[in-house]
């Protein structure tokens, strides 16, 4: 796959990509701000761009370190998601970790995001979990997030702990 963007402002549209048809949104994006959860974003399309144009994208976000098309989720035929940085100036992260520019990298239920230095953390989630399957990636979500933010807080690991639960 060549190091170049497609029309859109995202990455080339990978052979193994689902067709533009909408569905039922299986991916949801939870918007959380300061540790509480403000948002929910249905992720419908095969193809949703993230970014500043709210003319461009499906996803926009108003931040200033935001690039006009910031990151892309592409489903795949098999119904995986995954996402990639548009070779933004401010880059994008998955569990911490920065993506590489216009390079796909598979995205799970339960994982969290972070697009240039917006303080807001996204949490994927699949629709239709139910139970104790959802608690546990529930769980597992929340975690992440304390990470997340007793790293930036610089807030030990015992009170950020705790902070996070309650």
């Amino acid at each position: 796959m060549a190091d170049t963007k497609a029309a859109d402002g995202g990455p080339p549209i990978p052979d193994w990509a689902a067709g533009d048809a909408a569905s039922e949104a299986p991916f949801v994006l939870e918007v959380i701000k300061d540790g509480v959860p403000v948002d929910e974003i249905p992720l419908t399309a095969a193809r949703c761009l993230v970014g500043r144009a709210a003319d461009a994208v499906q996803v926009p976000l108003a931040h200033a370190s935001i690039s006009r098309v910031h990151a892309c989720f592409q489903r795949s035929t098999d119904g995986l998601l995954y996402v990639a940085d548009c070779a933004s100036s401010h880059g994008s992260r998955l569990n911490k970790a920065p993506l590489p520019a216009l390079k796909y990298v598979e995205a799970r239920d339960g994982d969290v995001l972070q697009f240039g230095a917006s303080t807001r953390i996204f949490a994927l989630h699949r629709r239709g979990r139910t139970g104790a399957v959802r608690e546990a990636v529930a769980a597992r979500a929340r975690l992440r997030r304390c990470s997340l933010i007793r790293r930036r807080r610089g807030v030990s690991v015992v009170r950020g702990f705790v902070g996070c639960l309650g």
